[in-house]
């Protein structure tokens, strides 16, 4: 699920209440992404900037909301006006906090093909539409599919949630507006969050979303491995992080902090991998890697074709879906 939150303007509620819901998200190592409506910024007081800065060193988002924020600004604009509107948005925050948004989120969800059409030839930094219909060939990414968080702007409502989240799809958007919670709604919010915690959803920014979609996916026996770090490729090889793996494969674990080296046992089969280096050991026996395992973001992780086949399984790659798939 992606976070998102709408209409920051600068004024000390708007900050007191998007502050509120940060600590909130805090609190259940949550991230989200906060979206600015840049009118007013040009010469606001210094503390909002900072706050800014403060809020992305912490992981979360900065994304861009419009300049004035009306119903007209990308439906029915002309595509000059449009592109002027948007340029001032971006070169307003990221001249005041140094900011470059990547994300674009359209006042009232209602972005038409001109935009598409001028954001896709004249800014290339975006690379995610929240809430935008694909009316015209762009090379962005787009979201459009939802779950309402509120039951009416600003007004969370968890039972409201409850019942939208039957239809989860595999991917969503959380839309509110913080500016307008009042403190049951906040409370109310929380609960939602709380829920989709427990719930094993992972939440994100704007921005990780995009780096999910155009990751590399790991599909074992028909399921989809959810991983809490991206798979990445060294040596043209898929490495994944090692625990995620193992335990869906059935596989015990073990982990050698002294000597950097990871074990796994399953039905007599024992693997021994040492960080960074390019032999591996099979039930005692010396087996070369084409990408040793390594360390990444605190992550330990492994070559994922190497351990599936070592385990018994066969792996295929799907290039056009980016899907290692193991069965």
């Amino acid at each position: 699920g992606v976070i998102k939150m709408d209409d920051l303007r600068p004024t000390d509620s708007a900050f007191g209440k998007f502050e509120q819901a940060k600590k909130i998200l805090d609190k259940y190592g949550v991230k989200g992404g906060f979206g600015v409506i840049a009118k007013g910024f040009e010469n606001c007081d210094e503390k909002y900037y900072e706050k800014m800065k403060e809020w992305t060193n912490d992981g979360f988002e900065i994304w861009h909301h419009g300049y004035y924020h009306t119903t007209e600004e990308y439906s029915l604009n002309s595509y000059d006006q449009q592109y002027e509107d948007f340029k001032r948005a971006n070169d307003v925050i990221k001249e005041k906090t140094g900011i470059q948004m990547t994300t674009f989120g359209s006042p009232y969800n209602n972005a038409n093909a001109t935009f598409i059409k001028m954001v896709t030839e004249n800014f290339p930094e975006y690379k995610l539409l929240l809430y935008v219909s694909k009316t015209a060939p762009s090379d962005k990414l787009f979201m459009a599919s939802r779950i309402n968080v509120e039951n009416g702007t600003g007004k969370p409502d968890f039972e409201y949630f409850k019942s939208e989240y039957t239809k989860i799809p595999e991917v969503f958007g959380m839309q509110t507006h913080p500016p307008y919670f009042s403190d049951e709604g906040m409370e109310e919010f929380e609960k939602v969050i709380k829920f989709c915690v427990d719930e094993g959803i992972v939440l994100m920014t704007p921005s990780e979303y995009c780096d999910y979609a155009n990751s590399i996916k790991v599909i074992v026996d028909k399921e989809k491995l959810f991983l809490d770090t991206y798979p990445i490729i060294k040596n043209d090889r898929t490495l994944v992080p090692m625990r995620a793996i193992f335990e869906k494969l059935g596989a015990k674990v073990l982990w050698d902090d002294k000597t950097k080296t990871v074990t796994a046992t399953k039905d007599g089969i024992e693997i021994k991998l040492t960080i960074d280096k390019d032999v591996a050991l099979i039930n005692g026996i010396e087996t070369k890697l084409d990408a040793p395992a390594t360390i990444e973001k605190s992550r330990t992780m492994v070559p994922v074709r190497f351990i599936s086949e070592a385990l018994g399984k066969t792996v295929e790659w799907d290039a056009e879906n980016k899907y290692v798939i193991v069965k």
